[in-house]
Formats: C-alpha cells, structure tokens, sequence
C-alpha cells in the first residue's frame, strides 16, 4: 500500500501480509540541474518512525534505483525502511548482462542489512527495447537470489509493455515462481557463504546457508550472450556437461538428502571425498540448476 501521512491508511486497511510502500526511487536526480527531484532520507525515516506508532507489526518498504549507474545512493537510503526494493534495470537501460544486475544487488544488500533486500527484475518493455528473454530473466532472478535477495517482485504486470505481454517470458516466470515456492522458507533465513566451486569453466556457483536447516546451491551459466540490437539474435547459451560441484559442509552439519529443484523436486546421488566435502555430478547444463541440500545438526 502506498502510504500518505493525510490518508490514515495504516493497520486497519492493511492486510496480514501487507507493507506500507512509503516513496518509489527517492533517490532520483536531475542530472542537469544536479537537484534533488525524490526525497531525503531524513523525511523516510521520519514517515517509517510515523507508521511505526500506529502500527508496529507491518513493514515499511522503499524502492531503489542505481542513480547514473552509481549505488552510492544505497548507502543513503539502504537502512531507512524494513525492505530494501532495488531496481538496477541494466539490461532495459545499459544493455548490460542479465547477471551484472546482481552486482547491485551486493551492494544493496551491504548497505541495508541486517535489513531485507528484495530485487526487481525487468520484465517489461521500453521505447521500442526487446523483452528480456525466458532465459535471461531465469538468470537475472537466480543471479539475484544467490546474492542474498529475500524476495522477488517483477516489474511490471501491464498487458501492453509487461510480462503478460509477452507469452514465452510470463510463463518461464511462472515456472521460475513455482521453483522458488518450493524453497521459500528457506530462503527466508538464507545468507550467502563461500562453500561451493564447480570443476568447469563458465559457471557462476552460489550458495546459501539456511541456518542448520538446509544449503541451498544455485549454478548459473555464464557462457552466454546477450544482444540488444533489432537485427541480433536476443540470446545465445552454450551448454555444459559432465562436470562436477563441490561443497564444504560445516562440520556440525550432516547431509540428509539432496533434492533438484525442478518439477516437483527430485532426489539425486551424491558422494564424499575424503575431505569430507559433498561431489555432485552434473551431466546436462542449460541456463540454471537449482538444489536444496537437507542437513541436519550432528
């Protein structure tokens, strides 16, 4: 709910799982006349300190864009709110790979936790621009969540210029949904550790440490291309085979069960080294894989 101070829309219009959206891009600019045209960060907290008196059990959120390319504006804004929404759009604006959007996302997450950071894929068009394909939002959202993002919220849902729009792309996001449905509780209580490396070149491993719950690993294939040209091909992907993923595990922890996450989610086959770390094979590799490592304290 987008919240104003004259309104009193606070609590009793809100539902369960409700936050109060205080200001969209408060750290917009105008580049000319090099002037604030958003709002300081003393007036966000003062209006979160406000909507804290009258209703102390919902969040309040704000979105964030890298002004000029830049995350120094992070450091400003990051802490001021419960949830930090950020919106690099790189690859509608810069035509930039889908994954370099994480790298915002890092420094997002730096500047506003213990505080939640949620991410805000492109899934749109703009002035003529091409959608981001299936494959390139698979990489965007993943890319992300491997970097420490606690939720996810597309932009933007518009039957002209958004995802609906655009057939192929609403239904990998759906699919990309019903996957992260399945590690949602995880996720939640995740932080991002160095615990994997894989035995090939071109692939992006991240993992996520849910307390003494679960290790969630993320590969994602960076030997693509993305174009942004009209005579290009949108997207180009090599695939991988055969290779293998290893990962330290804690030595208070043991492993239960290794689950993909597909359809449904499946049990695969792992082994020990002597190390003690955990080896999985992969055969077949496109854009991502995803793997929900059960474990359990010893």
């Amino acid at each position: 709910m987008h919240y104003r101070s004259d309104s009193g829309n606070t609590k009793k219009s809100l539902p369960t799982d409700g936050v109060y959206y205080i200001v969209d891009e408060p750290m917009l600019i105008d580049t000319e006349k090099e002037v604030l045209i958003g709002t300081t960060a003393e007036k966000v907290i003062r209006t979160a300190a406000e909507i804290y008196e009258v209703d102390p059990l919902h969040p309040t959120l704000i979105t964030g864009y890298p002004v000029i390319g830049q995350f120094y504006s992070f450091y400003i804004y990051g802490e001021t709110t419960d949830i930090f929404a950020i919106a690099p759009y790189s690859m509608i604006f810069q035509c930039r790979e889908p994954e370099k959007n994480s790298d915002y996302l890092a420094q997002a997450k730096l500047a506003s936790q213990p505080k939640l950071v949620w991410f805000i894929p492109e899934a749109f068009t703009y002035k003529g621009s091409r959608f981001p394909t299936p494959e390139e939002e698979r990489i965007n959202v993943y890319s992300a969540i491997g970097r420490g993002a606690k939720g996810i919220w597309y932009y933007v849902y518009d039957k002209e210029i958004g995802y609906p729009a655009n057939k192929a792309l609403e239904e990998e996001i759906g699919k990309i949904n019903r996957q992260l449905q399945m590690l949602k509780e995880y996720i939640v209580i995740s932080e991002p550790v160095s615990f994997s490396k894989v035995m090939i070149e071109k692939v992006t491993p991240y993992t996520l440490l849910c307390g003494d719950r679960a290790i969630i690993l993320i590969l994602v294939n960076n030997d693509y291309q993305s174009n942004f040209k009209q005579d290009q091909i949108p997207f180009s992907c090599n695939p991988k085979q055969n290779f293998e993923v290893c990962l330290e595990i804690p030595r208070w922890l043991k492993v239960k069960q290794v689950k993909e996450i597909w359809q449904g989610g499946r049990e695969v086959p792992y082994l020990f080294d002597e190390g003690g770390h955990l080896l999985l094979s992969i055969e077949n590799f496109d854009i991502t894989k995803q793997f929900l490592i059960v474990v359990e304290r010893r």
